[in-house]
Parts: C-alpha cells; sequence; structure tokens
C-alpha cells in the first residue's frame, strides 16, 4: 500500500493478521466489502481506533478517525433521485463535523500514499495537520477487495482534540447587517480559500462571514482562468452601518485582490 511498515505480531491469531494496521481503511473496506457483496448499493461508515507504525527500534502508536464512503450515497424517492457518493460528499461530512467541534481549517493539494495522485489534500487548523481527504489508490482499493471507486479520510483524533478552542458566548447584534457580494476572475490553480485569506485579510473587524457561492470556469472565461464569488457579511454589534463606510472596505477587498492576484472584479450590491 506503500505506507511505512507496520509493527509484525509474534505471535498472530491467523495467518491474514500478523501485523498492526497501518491506516483505519483496512478494517473499514473490509466492512464495506461485507456489506456489498449482500446486496447492499452503498456503504459509509466511520470508525475510530489505533493505528501502528515503525519507527527506529520502537513503534508509534495513534488514535485515529477513518471514513469511507463508495458506491450509492442516497436512494430515491419521491422528491429526490438517487444519487452516488462523490469527493464532495466526504468533504461535507468534514465541514461539518469541523464546524460542529468550532475547529477552522485550511485545505492544500498534497500527496498520500493511499490516495490518487492529484486527487487527495490535506486539511490542517492554523499550522496543526489534521488529516487527509481524497479518492482511495485503485490500486489500493482492488489489494483491498474494493473493485469501484472509493473515498477516504483519515484524522488524527489527538489533532483534531488539540484544535478544538475555548468556547465563549457574546450577545447577538440587535443591528442589521449588510451584505455585499463580488465575483473575481483568477488563474484557476488558485482555490477558493487563498481567495478567501485576501479578504480576511483585508475585510477588517466588521466583516463576520463569508460564503463562496459561486465557482464557474467554461467557455465564456478566458483558458486558464476561473470566476469565484463571494457573498461578505459586514456587522457591528453597537451601532447601525452605513452602506458609504461598508463601500469603503469592499473596495480595500477589491484593490487588494486587483494587486495580488489580478483579474476583472464585479461587485453587486444587496
Amino acid at each position: 500500500m506503500g505506507l511505512p511498515p507496520a509493527p509484525l505480531l509474534l505471535n498472530p491469531l491467523t495467518v491474514d493478521w500478523d501485523a498492526l494496521r497501518p491506516t483505519m481503511a483496512v478494517g473499514l473496506a473490509g466492512a464495506a466489502v461485507r456489506n456489498l457483496s449482500r446486496g447492499r448499493e452503498g456503504f459509509a461508515s466511520f470508525e475510530i481506533g489505533k493505528t501502528f507504525s515503525v519507527r527506529d527500534q520502537s513503534f508509534d502508536e495513534e488514535t485515529r478517525l477513518g471514513i469511507l464512503l463508495t458506491g450509492k450515497w442516497q436512494d430515491a424517492n419521491w422528491t429526490t433521485p438517487a444519487a452516488s457518493t462523490s469527493i464532495f460528499v466526504l468533504k461535507g461530512i468534514i465541514e461539518s463535523v469541523l464546524r460542529d467541534l468550532h475547529v477552522s481549517c485550511n485545505v492544500v493539494s498534497s500527496d498520500s500514499a493511499i490516495l490518487e495522485t492529484g486527487a487527495s489534500v490535506l486539511v490542517s487548523s492554523e499550522t496543526m495537520a489534521l488529516g487527509t481527504l481524497g479518492i482511495l489508490r485503485h490500486d489500493v482499493g482492488a489489494l483491498l477487495g474494493l473493485e469501484r471507486d472509493t473515498f477516504y479520510a483519515e484524522f488524527s483524533v489527538d489533532a483534531l482534540l488539540k484544535s478544538i478552542p475555548a468556547i465563549g458566548f457574546k450577545e447577538f447584534s440587535r443591528f442589521p447587517s449588510i451584505r455585499r457580494d463580488i465575483a473575481v476572475l483568477v488563474d484557476s490553480s488558485m482555490t477558493a480559500g487563498q481567495v478567501q485569506a485576501i479578504l480576511t485579510e483585508h475585510g477588517g473587524p466588521l466583516l463576520k462571514k463569508i460564503v463562496v457561492f459561486d465557482s464557474f470556469q467554461g467557455d465564456s472565461l478566458p483558458t486558464g482562468k476561473k470566476s469565484v464569488g463571494f457573498s461578505m457579511e459586514f456587522a457591528s454589534p453597537d451601532r447601525t452601518l452605513l452602506g458609504d463606510e461598508v463601500d469603503v472596505l469592499v473596495s480595500s477587498v477589491e484593490a487588494a485582490l486587483a494587486t495580488r492576484v489580478g483579474g476583472i472584479l464585479r461587485r453587486t450590491r444587496v
């Protein structure tokens, strides 16, 4: 599988299980194979447990979270059609978990031993790596008995727990917020997260929320470019904001985007 060697057992119970597992994918793939062989059209499950690797004359032991999805994700009903599992389903699950834990995250392309090249990302919180997610390498899936597209994520539970901030509470603002939408044309290699970081940096303390509402790349745009749309929400805890002062903040954001990433900027006032 391309992973570091796992500690071998001196007296294994069976010849098939003669080493400690190096990844949570082993057990999850086995559960998926058993379910699919019994007529299930899809499999989605998680497991939390220990993984092991050899280090010098000793070994490392770590608590990991593994999530594996394959096949059908959603059955058809009278309101929605059947849906297959995709990388976006897995990404949504991870984002939901991190949001509930109040853990901020950054996603960048990264190589992983068991994930397809170009189809895996590293998820981190500030300077701490949390885990990886992507498409399971087809040869690894075949080795584990999964002859189909499989989506897999594995995270360090210890890193997740260390990243959970102390939760504080404050009053809701009694004053209405103001929203501004902008779209920026950037190189297709630039991620929405990189552009969003610029918005956060130059939006000031009144910028409370940023949502990506559109990403488009097609024939109507220049080759190698894409358009990414952002909705920015501004609010003050102690006063009603004026449209003109929000426009100044948005202009600062637009200037930073034009300087640092170039391209054509559009803004829609809401």
